[in-house]
């Protein structure tokens, strides 16, 4: 990890120099407040360093020469000793409050609230292991911007509104059409030979346009997806699209997938509900499959699971 240097600061040292004077330095900064000279060695203590214009750069308690807690201007510089950013705001035991934190070139990569030393709320850049958020961040969660994703040596862009990605499905009443407030399914019984599935598969019908198209419900899925062969046949029935968005998906057995996701923009017809706006993945495998996403365009469900129903609550 590198090692952050604060300020480097060469001081003009007089032995015996009286603390309650200025502690001065060739640069033209200087220090005024408590301090302590040992030799050659100076030990800054609480007070306030000014720059060459009396201009104030950070007034408060300090460590090891460095800002520890108060207001101003806290340096961080690489292994070189070149400056690579700077926060000014508020820095309570050596570490970063509320402020701004700027890059080398005096751009602003974020100003707001600060937990751990990382961005909690505010606006501007944060940075993840799987990419970048720029926009409006809320309590430690992405709120409002797009978050670059890094996928391979690439980058795809998630959007956010409000908490909510676009990538994602959520519960919108707008998007229900119906004169009921639910509708409940009788799950079908299906076979499926193959060692994946278990015998008495459940399965529901979709209807998408004058087209009806089976899926298998699997509560252990994340995704709402679709084969790319079945996705083919019912594509031009239906208006959509592409998201430009990615994705791995891992089963409740532990198998992964990999798709693409679309925005159905389409009513689906479900029962007694007719359905818009939904996320539907693409998937490279064969089946396709009524997971988790696609419960979570209603406002409640419940899965009777001896009678093999599922209501959906608008």
């Amino acid at each position: 990890m590198k090692k952050t240097i604060i300020f480097i600061l060469i001081p003009i040292l007089f032995f015996g120099q009286p603390e309650n004077e200025p502690l001065k330095f060739v640069d033209g900064s200087y220090f005024i407040g408590q301090y302590k000279i040992d030799n050659e060695d100076y030990y800054l203590s609480s007070g306030k360093m000014f720059d060459e214009n009396d201009k104030i750069i950070f007034d408060g308690q300090w460590k090891n020469n460095t800002p520890y807690s108060g207001t101003g201007r806290v340096e961080f510089f690489n292994k070189e000793g070149l400056l690579v950013r700077y926060f000014i705001g508020e820095y309570q035991n050596n570490e970063k409050l509320s402020g701004k934190m700027f890059d080398e070139n005096d751009k602003i990569i974020f100003d707001g609230q600060w937990r751990n030393n990382t961005p909690y709320s505010g606006t501007g850049r944060v940075d993840f292991k799987n990419g970048y958020f720029i926009g409006e961040y809320q309590n430690n969660f992405m709120w409002t911007g797009i978050f670059h994703q890094r996928v391979d040596n690439n980058f795809q862009e998630i959007k956010f509104s409000s908490g909510k990605r676009n990538d994602r499905n959520y519960y919108n009443k707008n998007d229900i059409t119906s004169r009921y407030k639910k509708t409940t399914i009788e799950l079908k019984k299906d076979s499926i030979s193959e060692d994946r599935w278990r015998d008495n598969t459940l399965k529901i019908t979709l209807g998408i346009g004058q087209i009806k198209h089976d899926w298998i419900f699997d509560t252990g899925a994340e995704n709402f997806s679709i084969s790319q062969h079945d996705w083919d046949k019912i594509k031009n029935h239906l208006n959509f699209e592409d998201l430009n968005i990615s994705y791995k998906s891992t089963s409740a057995n532990g198998g992964v997938s990999k798709g693409k996701y679309v925005l159905i923009t389409s009513e689906i017809q479900i029962a007694e509900f007719k359905v818009k706006n939904i996320v539907l993945g693409i998937s490279e495998n064969k089946y396709s499959l009524l997971g988790i996403s696609f419960l979570e365009k209603f406002r409640n469900v419940e899965w009777n699971m001896q009678e093999n129903k599922l209501t959906l609550y608008n």
